[in-house]
């Protein structure tokens, strides 16, 4: 698994991210299946083996090792799937260790110890393709801009709350805010400087939000904020401090002062007993109202709710 590749970021972190780390993926199936072709080519013929995979740490100087070595300490701990892949990469070396040292002393090489080896490879390669897979949901359910989750994502996050709501009766508030006159930091410092002011949002509202919420771009400058299990008077004490915090943040640019942005939240509940569009219109309806309102306020649409 000869070859070198850059150091990358965690894959989740953005879509950009995810991308880049998509593609080290595939170049890391494609690292092994030459690998894999070259270790065969060393074990039956007069071919001279490479001398890393005999080496005790062989798993550590080919391309995949070198390659992993790279990752975030944080993300080869938290990451089960990355886990797998590791493990299984390790334990296919030193199968490969062992047959290759049996062939250098000239001695056969015993049907189990090979069939070890094409089983420790096969669930390696296994291991590798399903993490792949699992980089590619990330790349299709994450907005290229914002690293927040796109329109489809929502979709599917709405329905499963929905659908739980209705059988447990547990609340769930949908929050959707929108960046106060974004329109003229396009118009006056140019579409540039309006998505690092989306980013910097972006990565403020998931930084500084609940861990369990998902956030979701739900066009232009809009954001939409799905909270399970919380009431109203719960999610309006959340977004008032991230209405708070927002307004309080500094966003640099490379030339000029510092932007500071506010935005207007709109806030009612995911009601399981009408459809999702209907819950979805009136937290529309409740971000018109914080806009009309003077906006960088946080409005709630609910009969019942007192303020």
């Amino acid at each position: 698994m000869e070859g070198t590749r850059s150091t990358l970021c965690n894959p989740v972190a953005n879509n950009q991210n995810a991308f880049g780390f998509l593609h080290e993926v595939d170049r890391a199936l494609h690292d092994f299946l030459q690998w894999q072709n070259q270790f065969y080519r060393a074990l039956v013929s007069e071919s001279t083996a490479n001398p890393a995979d005999l080496a005790e740490d062989a798993h550590a100087r080919c391309a995949f090792g070198r390659w992993a070595a790279t990752l975030p300490d944080d993300m080869r701990v938290k990451d089960a799937g990355l886990q797998d892949m590791l493990s299984a990469h390790e334990g296919m070396h030193a199968a490969a260790r062992h047959l290759l040292v049996t062939r250098r002393n000239s001695q056969p090489v015993a049907a189990p110890a090979f069939d070890n080896f094409v089983g420790l490879a096969q669930d390696f390669k296994l291991t590798l393709l399903k993490y792949q897979r699992r980089i590619i949901s990330e790349v299709c359910t994450l907005d290229p801009l914002t690293g927040a989750g796109n329109r489809y994502a929502m979709d599917l996050r709405l329905t499963e709350e929905w659908e739980r709501a209705r059988r447990s009766g547990l609340p769930c508030s949908l929050c959707l805010l929108d960046i106060d006159h974004f329109k003229h930091v396009n118009d006056a410092y140019g579409h540039a400087v309006g998505d690092v002011v989306l980013r910097t949002i972006s990565r403020f509202l998931k930084g500084d939000g609940r861990i369990y919420d998902d956030i979701f771009r739900y066009g232009g400058e809009e954001f939409l904020i799905c909270m399970p299990d919380t009431a109203l008077d719960e999610a309006v004490q959340v977004f008032d401090r991230l209405r708070m915090g927002l307004a309080a943040l500094s966003i640099p640019l490379e030339q000029g002062d510092p932007l500071r942005m506010t935005a207007s939240f709109g806030v009612a509940l995911l009601l399981p007993d009408e459809p999702i569009e209907q819950s979805l219109e009136r937290v529309d309806h409740a971000l018109l109202c914080a806009k009309n309102g003077g906006r960088n306020r946080v409005c709630v649409w609910d009969m019942d709710y007192t303020s």
